[in-house]
């Protein structure tokens, strides 16, 4: 089941015939609740790191994302995904030349935001400036997403400092006048 499509992804990330069809499965798989949260703890979240990091191919590229964005639908899955170093290959992939691409990993990221205890993991990683930059992207729902994330994450008092020396308030008012 799970372990043997993390193992194949693990194996062969970069072969497209092989890695979009596994990452499909893991969309699939996530939307189902009871099997997402299953999946955090059998290994999907390391194979879907390996999807996106190594894989140059959109299509997995984007049902990677879309699995990973059901697996964060869950609130009790946000600590392991946070755990399994998700946090920096989202912020790599703020990055990306495509904007469904972006719009995907801001909507990753409003997820994992809407749970207080993730707040400062996201802080703590300096992901706040990578979503600033994120919020300058052409899509208006790109553009949302990152506004309702960075107020989210506003919320964690021990994080405006860092935040705010990050460009927050200006990245807000920025988002506010589009």
């Amino acid at each position: 089941g799970i372990m043997a499509l993390c193992n194949i992804v693990i194996k062969y990330p970069n072969i497209p015939a092989i890695s979009l069809p596994a990452a499909t499965a893991f969309q699939s798989l996530s939307a189902q609740p009871t099997i997402a949260h299953t999946m955090v703890f059998e290994g999907s979240v390391n194979a879907l790191g390996t999807l996106l990091k190594q894989s140059e191919d959109l299509g997995t590229m984007c049902q990677s994302l879309y699995a990973l964005c059901n697996l964060c639908k869950q609130h009790e899955n946000h600590e392991s995904i946070v755990k399994q170093d998700m946090l920096p290959i989202l912020q790599q992939l703020c990055n990306a030349e495509d904007a469904k691409v972006k719009d995907l990993v801001a909507l990753a990221f409003l997820l994992l935001s809407l749970h207080k205890n993730s707040h400062k993991h996201i802080v703590s990683a300096g992901a706040s400036s990578s979503i600033i930059s994120l919020s300058q992207s052409e899509l208006v729902s790109t553009k949302c997403r990152c506004a309702i994330t960075l107020c989210n994450l506003s919320l964690y008092d021990l994080g405006v400092h860092k935040m705010v020396s990050e460009g927050i308030i200006p990245a807000l008012v920025d988002l506010m006048n589009t």
